[in-house]
């Protein structure tokens, strides 16, 4: 079989589990073919899901414990690879693994920047004898750039068409959105955090009603959006930066959360549930109009795409843009991710350098990445192609 064959491994800011995909891969000169075999969520043991929340976020974390824990993540992720695999036995089948890890802690902004993902690369190997490549932001933080989103590489090989302007908005903890111009090349591709989405609602439903979210939307969609809320929530200085940017549960977590429900009897909830399904759609119509004014094809990613008050408020919010399925496109949105981060491993390996300075501002072309060897073989197929511009 020709081509490599791929896992990738990644775990969002819900915590409740490992996307794992399993995939084929063929390289046609800047575009490449993706076949998905499989893909499959592994939940993470209530434990450690416990654990992870604890450690989300700023604040103070025990060392043992967070070295022990990143150990034991990347077990477990050694674990859904053997799953998304089909057995153990068949990891050698793979070629290599790609794995982006558990976002704790995103601080590009800190005096010395650094993004911190555990489940250790090297476990990972160990656990399934392949090569893992894992750590994809921190040599776009060195190079002086916001080392997030990442996944535009990946969005522009498999995704892009060169008879319509299209786009990509992922709804997860933050929203993130990916342009993808018809003309221009890599060089024309743009992507940042536009703003919160399932993160601030997900904390509320946890806090308030103990359950891990809002499904389908259904409270928000029984709430009217606050106006007054609405327009203190917007004052955020987030919203008023210029990309390249990124963000996460730093700045739009718990505390966030609290000053959304500050002074509101619970029976307003839905309000501000509806609430914040609007500020989702309202900087992310933001995000939009600062790349075009003009109609172009817009696919939903990620856990809130199921979330209607979500969905329907960037309808409104974004009137000339045609939402499509992302399996339209040939993609599947809930392998979307672990998808990417097998993508990414792949054009490490064959030696693919991106200049990422209109994405995430960093000045460098290192390879994004390291390489924990395991113990089937691998090639490094250097030299480089050409640098992408």
């Amino acid at each position: 079989m020709s081509g490599m064959r791929l896992i990738g491994l990644v775990s969002g800011t819900s915590m409740d589990g490992i996307d794992a995909a399993a995939i084929h891969v063929r390289a046609r000169g800047e575009k490449l073919a993706v076949a998905l075999e499989n893909f499959r969520t592994v939940p993470y043991p209530e434990g450690v899901a416990r654990a992870l929340r604890r450690h989300h976020g700023p604040g103070k974390s025990d060392r043992d414990e967070l070295a022990a824990l990143s150990i034991e993540v990347g077990r477990l992720f050694g674990r859904a690879a053997a799953r998304v695999a089909g057995g153990a036995a068949r990891l050698q089948e793979y070629d290599a693994i790609g794995s982006h890890g558990q976002t704790l802690l995103h601080r590009p902004g800190a005096k010395h920047p650094f993004s911190l993902q555990i489940g250790d690369g090297v476990t990972i190997a160990g656990r399934t004898g392949l090569p893992v490549v894992y750590d994809f932001r921190s040599a776009d933080i060195a190079g002086g750039g916001e080392g997030a989103p990442v996944l535009p590489i990946a969005d522009y090989l498999l995704l892009r068409s060169g008879r319509r302007d299209r786009a990509v908005l992922n709804l997860g903890g933050v929203a993130n959105l990916t342009w993808l111009p018809r003309a221009g090349g890599w060089g024309g591709v743009r992507s940042f955090d536009t703003g919160p989405a399932n993160a601030l609602m997900d904390r509320i439903m946890q806090s308030r009603f103990g359950k891990p979210y809002d499904k389908d939307g259904g409270l928000a969609l029984s709430g009217s959006v606050d106006d007054a809320l609405l327009a203190r929530l917007m004052r955020h200085p987030y919203f008023r930066r210029k990309p390249p940017k990124s963000t996460g549960f730093e700045e739009f977590g718990d505390a966030f959360a609290r000053d959304a429900l500050r002074g509101l009897r619970r029976n307003r909830i839905p309000d501000v549930l509806a609430t914040l399904a609007a500020l989702t759609a309202r900087t992310a119509a933001a995000g939009f109009s600062s790349l075009t004014s003009t109609p172009f094809d817009l696919a939903l990613a990620g856990g809130g795409a199921a979330n209607g008050a979500i969905t329907r408020a960037l309808e409104q919010a974004i009137p000339y843009a045609r939402f499509v399925p992302l399996a339209e496109w040939g993609q599947d949105p809930a392998a979307r991710e672990a998808i990417g981060f097998a993508v990414l491993a792949h054009e490490f390996l064959r030696g693919r350098r991106y200049v990422m300075k209109h994405v995430t501002g960093s000045k460098s072309v290192a390879p994004l990445g390291v390489l924990a060897p395991g113990e089937k073989p691998y090639t490094l197929r250097f030299p480089l192609d050409r640098n992408l511009p």
